[in-house]
C-alpha cells in the first residue's frame, strides 16, 4: 500500500475480497479497510473466497494464547498482541470451526524455528461477537462503533498447506487517521478488547473436549518445530 489508503469503491463481495486480498501482514489494513468500506460495510459479504460465509452475529470467536508470544514472564496476557487490532488485526478462531479445523489454527500458532524455545497453549478464551455484550456492541463516546468482525482467512505456517476457512479478523475503526493522541486512544481500545477476552476465558482441558491439552503433550514433545526446509 506503500501508506496510502484506498479510494472509496461500492461495498459487494468482490471489492470486499479485493480489500483484504494479499493485506494480511500489512500493518495499515484496519485503516484501508475502513477508507474504501466505512462503517463495517464487508461484514455483509465473504471477504475471502476460502471462507464458507460471514461471521455472523450469533457466534462466538476463540482466542487462544500462547507462551511465550502471548504470555509474559509473570503469566499474564500480553496486551501487545491485541495492538494488532489497529494495524493488521487481532486473529481468532469462529466458534462454528470444527474440532479439526481449530486444532489446526492452534497448531499453527505453536510452529517454532529450530533452536528457540517451545511454545506451549497457556490460556483459551472465547467472546461473542454480537448481543449486547458482544465486540460488534462495543461503542466510543460518540456511538460509533468500534471493531469490524471479519471472515478473513489467512496464510498457514506452512504456505504449501491449504488456508483454513473458519478464521476470523477483528479491525479497529477509530479514530480515523490525524486525529490528536491517535496512537494512544488505540492503545485504550486495544486494552478494552483485551479486557472482553480476560473476562472469558475458558479451562483448557475442557475446551474442545481437550483438544488444547492434547496439542499440549504434542509441542512438549518437540511435533511443532519447523524444519529447515518449512520456513516461517
Amino acid at each position: 500500500m506503500n501508506g496510502e489508503l484506498a479510494t472509496k469503491a461500492a461495498s459487494n463481495e468482490a471489492s470486499c475480497q479485493a480489500t483484504f486480498n494479499g493485506r494480511e501482514e500489512c500493518d495499515k489494513l484496519a485503516d484501508y479497510i475502513e477508507s474504501n468500506h466505512p462503517d463495517c460495510a464487508c461484514e455483509k459479504f465473504r471477504v475471502s473466497p476460502a471462507s464458507s460465509e460471514p461471521v455472523a452475529d450469533i457466534e462466538e470467536v476463540y482466542r487462544v494464547a500462547v507462551s511465550p508470544r502471548d504470555i509474559d514472564q509473570d503469566g499474564v496476557l500480553m496486551v501487545r498482541p491485541f495492538e494488532k487490532v489497529a494495524r493488521e488485526g487481532v486473529s481468532v478462531i469462529r466458534s462454528i470451526s470444527s474440532p479439526e479445523q481449530f486444532g489446526t489454527l492452534v497448531c499453527d500458532g505453536l510452529y517454532s524455528k529450530p533452536g528457540d524455545p517451545l511454545k506451549s497453549i497457556q490460556k483459551v478464551y472465547t467472546v461473542p461477537v454480537g448481543g449486547t455484550d458482544g465486540i460488534r456492541a462495543q461503542k466510543a463516546g460518540e456511538g460509533a462503533r468500534l471493531f469490524g468482525v471479519y471472515d478473513q482467512v489467512v496464510s498457514r505456517t506452512k504456505k504449501e498447506e491449504l488456508p483454513v476457512p473458519t478464521h476470523a479478523g477483528i479491525f479497529l475503526r477509530l479514530p480515523p487517521p490525524g486525529t490528536a493522541n491517535r496512537r494512544k486512544i488505540q492503545k485504550d481500545y486495544a486494552g478494552q478488547l483485551r479486557e472482553m477476552f480476560l473476562n472469558r476465558e475458558l479451562p483448557i482441558d475442557g475446551a474442545y473436549e481437550g483438544l488444547l491439552t492434547k496439542l499440549n503433550e504434542r509441542a512438549a514433545a518437540s511435533e511443532f518445530v519447523l524444519k529447515a526446509e518449512d520456513g516461517e
